[in-house]
């Protein structure tokens, strides 16, 4: 006998009504497996495989089917049994693909949706040999496979099959015994009655060879009418535990199974014990107490030493209580960082809100509002240091760098010494430069401008001649040197200068590795300019120049090196373009949104999205083979990210699914339109951050592996800040319109032709064409060929639904429901600087203020304006007169009185932010002199002089003339500055003894200017 764990690809799936139930029944005595009838099957109910079937598909057999299999299931409250028991004239087992066989399919949780889920699994378990051997080995497909575990590894806890015999001994068939953990469908830890009604979907084939080992037929418990495999579980069988009364049952046996789980993730991995161990990313909870807050790191410490004395208990509370109290200390368990290279600190996964639409771009963290471009800029950095705590792991700084370059002259072979951390790291063809052949190609000469592709291969791949032919060089980077795409992180460049470690925050993911390494390329290409001669060029204009221009840099990847290609425009601002080619989820496509339908808000049994382009002749819709999904790419790519992004998966208990589970993300059960609705990082926002440089995405519709449909929610979801930005134009996206193209994932011909014409205007400023690109194949959908000016702009699912209206209506609600922050993002329409020649302003400039008011004196008969914008884009008019940004405007007469200047600022997008100044021009000054006389010692005479303004402002006041009688006074002139409306100023003049004698009558007479104009009074007086 030999136990086969089983996986199948993703694919196409039809709906089907429900299969066979089958009521287990409660036993208080465990049964023994060993593949032989134990009395107490005696009480359990006998279900027919009686739907036979062909072999490879759901047509009749193909030769003889003499089995005749029954199922039977039993259950203690610590294990569910199941006996399958075949009347065979002819036994031939011990093989999973060959001779009698029985395949189970579970669906532990029994969710019955259209999606292969976690917690399905299936298995084959042989029947034994003629002789009776049983082999027991469960070294099968998958059995250890670390990137794909099947459910069996976890809930099958012994299995057994063996000849049936009759009473004189002779072979009547086969039996085969299996025993199935079901200890986490408990309602709560320690409520093993609520077991009883628990239903756990369960199905089984028989595999019957009649003579030796080719197989005739199968029999089955439910009927199908498709291929069955683990795409969905609808049509499977389910099995109900039912006839345990509390008050007469026998007692339920002893579990440990929630205990043991328990214990595992606590010394494996506590955020997901349920996903494989992979090499480096192991046993990390316990060992790992930086990365945790220090009292949640005490209780789960203390809480596995009470397990760890638990679990040889044979008393069932001791082991509920133990049970419970780890359970807690997993879920209570909050990550403290680590946070190097000045991020964080950010919120535990679990401490995050649940936002089920697109994350708003325009908000940070703590809830306040991008008001400006300087905002944004701080949001971004947000961002980027969110992205990598929560997903990609934190990209380490530049090593210092040694680059070699061999080869002849069109083709270079760059190696690198790198050395960081106290290691080295050293590869003789890290990167590969290759340049157009020529001295001018396509109109372009040296420096050439460069894409850097991050090629899905070991070594630096060929360039291709479309791109040389454009005239631009290829460097090009082989992925897997600088972080695996597999289990084992030995000898990458990352792990060798960075070993991964939680404690100092290096656990980083593979994304974020390649997309560092096409870093360091860049960095290599810098080293050569400045240290190699050959990178010293003259070009076809005669002129001496370097080699490469590191301006001009794009960076380029297709599937999983499209992720990283979007982590290394995302990371490092010196790529100009970013082009991700069919990066899919945890690429262009939020988590938020799924085309795999696997939620409450979209029609069940249904596998994916229905688009009117689904089938030819494309007049009866189709529905497409859903897409990757947050689990998908969490499960079958475990290194791709670091261990934090599994935490947003949904495994807190819900609603609708009571009891604690054990502590496993349930990956692909939904509750909103997709998955990760308490990450405040979606990848929207990285598209995001990349802005103001520009992005291209390209995918095809029919690539469902892709979730084509995520990329351009993506798109949809960084537009808006593309847009605040003013740059648009600089986000693209290029969805091919073809269906059943057996390449849909891949870059198609047109798409690379559209990717040098966009290159050529985001560099070179040539606009795109209004033609479409040669080379469409035949799958692609008649009249859909677009202008590639308006292809990179088209979002072909806002007609995609069956009757050409919008998918994002038909599935989702609407842009509006996903974006509900749309009627409040901000515009880029603020200005940082507004100054008057006239006068200050009050109150004093604030981008956020827009009224003014200024104060000018009479004497100011104009003013200017100046106003800086804070876009570069941004267009300025005063009072409807264009100026420059930061100049001067033109003069503006000013009436006495009020004069309004509005300053309208209007941001690319075309909205308007409009300041206004109020500049007051007062009339002009009334100066009235009063003067007060008294006689010195010395026989001379004192005035006190005072000057009241009346009127408007009066500047450089100056009293040029004091008589007194004929006697002029001293000093000469006094200057009195500005005098305010209803001010004053006081000069004293004195006179001397020969203006006249005490008592005598005389005149005083003061006259002065002003700016503008003069003043002057006398008075007749006696002097005193």
């Amino acid at each position: 006998m030999t136990l086969f764990l089983v996986a199948f690809a993703i694919g196409s799936v039809s709906a089907l009504g429900q299969g066979t139930t089958v009521n287990a029944q409660y036993t208080g005595t465990p049964i023994v497996i060993d593949g032989q009838i134990d009395s107490a099957w005696a009480n359990a109910t006998a279900y027919p495989l009686a739907f036979k079937y062909g072999t490879a598909n759901f047509n009749s057999p193909t030769g003889a089917c003499n089995a005749v299999p029954t199922m039977k299931a039993m259950w203690d409250g610590n294990m569910l049994y199941v006996l399958i028991s075949v009347t065979d004239p002819s036994v031939s087992g011990n093989s999973a693909f060959a001779g009698d066989a029985a395949e189970f399919w579970v669906d532990h949780f029994n969710d019955k949706v259209a999606k292969f889920l976690e917690d399905y699994g299936t298995f084959v378990i042989s029947a034994p040999n003629a002789a009776g051997a049983a082999a027991t080995s469960s070294n099968g497909t998958n059995a250890a496979a670390q990137i794909y575990p099947n459910l069996a590894n976890r809930y099958l806890k012994a299995f057994k099959s063996a000849l049936w015999k009759d009473s004189g001994g002779a072979t009547i068939g086969y039996n085969i015994e299996l025993a199935w953990a079901i200890g986490d469908h408990v309602s709560a830890i320690g409520n093993h009655a609520s077991l009883n009604g628990t239903s756990i979907g369960f199905d089984a084939t028989i595999y019957e060879a009649p003579t030796g080992s080719t197989r005739t037929c199968r029999l089955m418990l439910s009927p199908a009418t498709a291929n069955r495999t683990t795409d969905t579980s609808q049509p499977w069988g389910t099995i109900v535990l039912t006839g345990y009364d509390p008050s007469s049952s026998p007692p339920m046996q002893l579990d440990k199974f929630l205990l043991g789980v328990n214990i595992g993730a606590a010394s494996t991995s506590a955020l997901n014990q349920a996903l494989p161990t992979v090499t480096n990313k192991a046993t990390w909870a316990l060992t790992s107490p930086n990365a945790f807050t220090s009292a949640t790191f005490a209780a789960l410490q203390t809480a596995y030493n009470d397990a760890q004395a638990a679990i040889g208990s044979s008393d069932q509370n001791v082991v509920d209580n133990a049970t419970a109290e780890l359970d807690a200390a997993l879920r209570g368990l909050r990550r403290a960082g680590p946070y190097p290279y000045g991020g964080g600190p950010f919120p535990d996964p679990y401490d995050t809100a649940d936002v089920p639409y697109l994350n708003d771009p325009f908000t940070f963290l703590d809830g306040s509002r991008v008001k400006s471009v300087a905002d944004w800029n701080r949001r971004r950095t947000e961002i980027k240091q969110m992205a990598q705590y929560y997903e990609f792991g934190w990209a380490p700084p530049p090593p210092a760098i040694v680059a070699t370059s061999t080869g002849a002259a069109a083709t270079k072979q760059i190696g690198m010494t790198l050395t960081a951390n106290g290691h080295t790291y050293t590869q003789a063809n890290a990167a590969k430069l290759t340049l157009p052949s020529g001295t001018i190609v396509n109109g372009k000469t040296a420096p050439w401008p460069v894409i850097v592709s991050i090629d899905l291969a070991g070594t630096p791949g060929t360039a291709p001649a479309a791109y040389l032919a454009a005239g631009y060089a290829v460097l090009d980077i082989a992925y897997t040197q600088w972080a695996p795409d597999g289990p084992n992180q030995a000898g990458t460049a990352l792990q060798t200068l960075y070993p991964y470690d939680r404690n100092l925050g290096t656990d980083y993911g593979s994304l974020m590795g390649w997309a560092w390494g096409a870093s360091r390329g860049v960095d290599a290409l810098q080293y050569l300019l400045a240290n190699n001669a050959s990178y010293t060029v003259v070009n076809g204009n005669n002129q001496t120049v370097p080699l490469v221009d590191m301006n001009k840099l794009a960076v380029i990847g297709f599937s999983r090196c499209g992720k990283a290609a979007l982590v290394a425009g995302f990371l490092d601002d010196r790529f100009k373009v970013t082009a991700p080619g069919g990066s899919g989820s945890g690429g262009a496509a939020p988590y938020r949104y799924s085309a795999d339908n696997d939620s409450p808000f979209a029609p069940k049994n249904q596998f994916g999205h229905m688009y009117w382009w689904n089938q030819p002749p494309y007049t009866n819709p189709g529905t497409s083979n859903g897409g990757e999904a947050m689990g998908d790419h969490v499960r079958h790519n475990v290194w791709n990210s670091n261990d934090m992004v599994r935490s947003f998966l949904n495994d807190r208990p819900q609603s609708d699914e009571p009891g604690p589970r054990t502590y496993q993300p349930r990956m692909y059960k939904q509750y909103s339109w997709g998955y990760d609705t308490r990450s405040p990082f979606d990848h929207h926002l990285e598209i995001a951050a990349i802005a103001p440089r520009a992005v291209l995405l390209d995918d095809s519709v029919d690539d469902y592996a892709d979730e084509a449909e995520g990329d351009v929610v993506g798109w949809e979801g960084a537009l808006p800040v593309f847009q605040f930005l003013g740059v648009q134009p600089n986000l693209a996206v290029d969805s091919v319109m073809e269906v059943g193209n057996p390449a849909s994932h891949s870059l198609k011909t047109t798409q690379a032709t559209n990717f040098i014409r966009f290159l050529d205007f985001q560099l070179f400023g040539i606009p795109l064409p209004n033609t479409v690109p040669a080379g469409n194949s035949s799958f692609v959908i008649p009249g859909t060929d677009l202008p590639t000016n308006v292809q990179l702009y088209t979002d072909h699912f806002l007609t995609g639904s069956p009757n050409h209206t919008s998918t994002w209506d038909q599935y989702y609600g609407g842009l509006s429901t996903m974006m509900p922050w749309l009627t409040t993002v901000p515009h880029a329409n603020l200005l940082t600087a507004l100054s008057v020649s006239a006068g200050p302003l009050s109150p004093a400039f604030d981008p956020q203020t827009t009224s003014y008011n200024v104060t000018t004196p009479n004497a100011t008969t104009s003013t200017t304006l100046t106003a800086t914008a804070e876009a570069s884009n941004a267009t300025i008019t005063i009072n409807g007169q264009a100026v420059n940004s930061g100049q001067a405007s033109s003069s503006f007469p000013l009436a006495v009185g009020l004069n309004t200047f509005n300053v309208a600022v209007t941001a690319a997008d075309g909205a308007v932010n409009t300041y206004q100044v109020v500049v007051k021009r007062e009339g002009p000054p009334t100066l009235i002199t009063v003067s007060k006389l008294v006689v010195l010692g010395d026989g001379s005479y004192q005035a006190t002089v005072t000057v009241s303004n009346t009127g408007g402002t009066a500047q450089n006041v100056t009293i040029t003339s004091s008589m007194l009688g004929s006697a002029a006074g001293t000093p000469a002139t006094v200057p009195l500055g500005t005098i305010a409306p209803g001010g004053n100023a006081v000069a004293t003049v004195t006179f001397p003894s020969s203006a006249g004698a005490s008592g005598a009558a005389t005149v005083i007479k003061i006259t002065g200017t002003y700016t503008g104009g003069t003043f002057g009074g006398s008075a007749r007086t006696t002097l005193p």
